[in-house]
């Protein structure tokens, strides 16, 4: 493999989880799954680095990162910030498909069950997310974004395990787009800021029962 689609192999195994947190990246067994020498490695490890889904421990190598409480905090503080001014933003569309795409939208997550299909709950509601950015016409904004993309949907995998906390995702999505298709530009943004707040509380509230269960055992 070259040396960019060994970089994307592993961002892509670290988003999805099957790269655990806190995982050792070695370049020896790097060198060994992907075939290539240990100067492109150090290069590939480097940039996971720089894009925040690993560090350096000077005296050990390199790990996938973990999150902490605040961690998750601080990102979902960022994205409410950036989020919340592209939903905004995006009420003034001149997109002539703008309330099309909303329907469109509307009529997936009001007819889908996030209990008994998790994956379409989620899939639309990423949809939504992504509908907000485009709209919003923004590119600094994207720019912002994009600093914090990886790390998102990184952290959002724990939310991701949870049908509960989807089902109220889904229901703030619907939220979310029914006030952008009256394009209120106060109401959307309430809408976003409250369904981040929403995810955010659940995924550190699920965070720190698994930190109580480590320390009970």
């Amino acid at each position: 493999m070259k040396k960019d689609e060994v970089f994307q192999d592993l961002k892509k195994k670290i988003v999805a989880g099957e790269i655990a947190q806190g995982t050792w990246l070695t370049e020896r067994e790097l060198c060994a799954a992907y075939g290539i020498s240990r100067t492109p490695v150090r290069e590939i490890l480097w940039n996971l680095c720089s894009i925040n889904l690993a560090f350096q421990d000077p005296d050990k190598g390199c790990r996938v990162r973990t999150f902490s409480i605040n961690d998750i905090i601080e990102v979902y503080n960022v994205r409410e910030a950036i989020e919340a001014s592209c939903t905004r933003l995006a009420c003034l569309s001149t997109n002539p498909s703008y309330t099309e795409d909303i329907d469109e939208l509307l009529s997936h997550l009001e007819n889908v069950d996030a209990f008994t299909n998790l994956d379409e709950s989620i899939k639309y509601g990423v949809k939504v997310h992504e509908f907000t950015r485009k709209e919003c016409n923004n590119r600094y904004l994207l720019d912002f974004y994009n600093q914090i993309a990886d790390v998102t949907l990184l952290i959002n995998n724990i939310a991701y395990t949870h049908r509960e906390i989807e089902e109220q995702s889904r229901q703030g999505h619907i939220a979310i787009l029914k006030a952008l298709r009256k394009r209120d530009q106060a109401g959307s943004s309430k809408a976003m800021m409250d369904h981040l707040k929403f995810t955010c509380q659940h995924i550190v509230d699920v965070n720190y029962s698994n930190l109580q269960a480590r320390i009970a055992e």
